[in-house]
């Protein structure tokens, strides 16, 4: 990773486009995702509803405070589109933003062949960019939000396509912020 000062890069080139435009676009980009989905298109690259399951335990990286003033879900929409947000958000809910990133960096060994895009994170005045990847097709979609929670040592329902009502599956509230990992469900 290298911080923005180092890659001579801005932020939004030259080009000074408010926020409120940004926000705009953003919005209609879903809209057009949400026909899409909804059986005008080829389904196979609509992501369902992504839900952050806020009451599930957070792990030693992501701020449980943080996690619980995230929309209740993101999407649906395109694949790319809607886990890039997802993945954004969880950056930002971070203890250390730039840490989490770097976890989610593309590694060469697990390579899922979906489509890198470049997040970026910012702690202490610098600015981390990496290269992350991310499925493409709505069938990928459960495996790629459990493979980031384990990579997040969260529990593995703290977002994806399935609602956590009331209790986690994995029984994951009694877990204080520790690394998760299949020992403490044994012992619960």
């Amino acid at each position: 990773m290298t911080s923005q000062s180092e890659t001579g890069e801005c932020s939004r080139s030259h080009l000074d486009i408010p926020d409120k435009y940004i926000r705009i676009v953003s919005e209609l980009l879903h809209c057009v995702c949400d026909v899409f989905c909804t059986g005008q298109g080829n389904g196979k690259y609509c992501c369902p509803k992504i839900y952050f399951n806020h009451r599930c335990f957070s792990g030693p990286y992501l701020n449980k405070g943080r996690i619980a003033e995230l929309p209740q879900c993101v999407g649906p929409g395109n694949c790319v589109l809607v886990l890039k947000e997802v993945l954004t958000l969880l950056i930002n809910s971070a203890y250390k933003p730039s840490r989490v990133l770097r976890e989610l960096q593309l590694d060469q060994e697990n390579r899922w062949h979906g489509h890198g895009e470049t997040l970026k994170a910012k702690y202490k005045g610098k600015s981390y960019r990496a290269t992350v990847e991310i499925v493409r097709t709505a069938d990928c979609v459960a495996e790629f939000c459990r493979k980031t929670c384990m990579k997040l040592e969260c529990c593995p329902n703290l977002f994806g396509p399935r609602m956590v009502l009331e209790r986690c599956s994995e029984n994951c509230s009694v877990l204080t912020k520790t690394k998760y990992s299949t020992c403490h469900r044994c012992l619960t």
